[in-house]
Order: structure tokens, then C-alpha cells, then sequence
């Protein structure tokens, strides 16, 4: 069973259409493609933004982790050797040998090896003589100075007279600007 239109309700569904058409034509794509591009731009300064945000948000770490370590920048400094206190240095080591009844040569290093503009390596041997267990007093001691001396190697002798010769190879650390 066909239904059919009346030619009336034809024509109107044609100019309907046809009108539909047109201002599809007419206002919406020309209007798409600027919200295309609105669309685009917007997509370009939300990244834009988020990127800021997060350098922002960088800095702001940044300048967090700057204030905790400045605040603690005095207890990192004493670790370091300054310059003029090669004399404290030795004393203090002399006095840890002594204390320990073990006999000591330092040899201290002409190398040095710049870790950042202000800080310098250098290397050191000590050569000590005595027992086992006033050895073990001296690193003890040795570790609980106020200064950093790191210990790469350590070589241990039986001498002749029933002793221990140790070898002491590492390295300090000096403090060449102190802000």
C-alpha cells in the first residue's frame, strides 16, 4: 500500500529541505570552520597554560628545596676543610694517633681534583703502626671528626715485631670559597 503525498506537502518538504540546506551552506560551515580554529586556539593556550603552570610549580620546588638547604648550608660547610686549616687538620690526626698509641705519617697530596668551583678533592695517605684494636679505636674516632675524609682503601701488614701496619688511601674535602 502506497501512500502518496499530495504535491502540496511535496513541494513543501522540498523548500523545507532545500531551506535547510542553504543555511547549512550559508551559516554553519563557514561558522565551523572558525570553531574549528577557536577550538584549536583554545587547545594551544590550555597546553600552553599547563606548561607554565608546571614551570611555575618547578620553580616554586625549586625555590622550596633552595630555602631547606640554605638553612642547612652551615652544618655542610663544616664538613669541608677551609683553606688555613691544614694545620688543625694534622694536629687533630696526630692527636688521634697519639691517643691510640699508634705511630703515623701523613702525606697529604698534591693532586687536586675541583668536584665544583668550590670544592676541591684531595688525596691523602697515612701509613699507621700498632695494634688491632687501638686501629679500630682510630676509625672510630676518625669517623666521628667533624671533617669528611672519605677511606677508599685500606691495606693492613704484619711487621716483624708482631705489629699491624695499616695504609690509609682516600681523600679529603676543602672548602676554597666559603659564601
Amino acid at each position: 500500500m502506497k501512500v502518496k503525498l499530495p504535491i502540496q506537502h511535496l513541494v513543501k518538504y522540498i523548500i523545507l529541505i532545500t531551506t535547510l540546506i542553504l543555511v547549512l551552506i550559508f551559516f554553519v560551515l563557514p561558522n565551523y570552520n572558525n570553531l574549528e580554529s577557536i577550538y584549536l586556539n583554545l587547545t594551544k593556550e590550555a597546553q600552553t597554560l599547563e606548561s607554565k603552570y608546571i614551570a611555575g610549580e618547578g620553580l616554586e620546588k625549586s625555590s622550596n628545596d633552595y630555602n631547606q638547604i640554605s638553612d642547612q648550608l652551615p652544618t655542610y660547610e663544616s664538613l669541608f676543610i677551609k683553606r688555613g686549616e691544614e694545620l688543625l687538620l694534622v694536629t687533630n690526626l696526630e692527636n688521634l694517633a697519639d691517643k691510640y698509641n699508634l705511630t703515623q705519617q701523613l702525606d697529604l697530596g698534591l693532586t687536586k681534583t675541583e668536584i665544583n668551583k668550590n670544592i676541591i678533592q684531595v688525596p691523602f695517605n697515612f701509613i699507621l703502626e700498632g695494634t688491632f684494636d687501638n686501629f679500630i679505636l682510630y676509625l672510630t674516632s676518625l669517623y666521628q671528626m667533624p671533617f669528611n675524609l672519605t677511606i677508599q682503601n685500606i691495606d693492613i701488614k704484619q711487621t716483624q715485631d708482631k705489629k699491624l701496619e695499616i695504609h690509609l688511601l682516600g681523600y679529603t674535602y676543602w672548602l676554597t670559597n666559603s659564601n
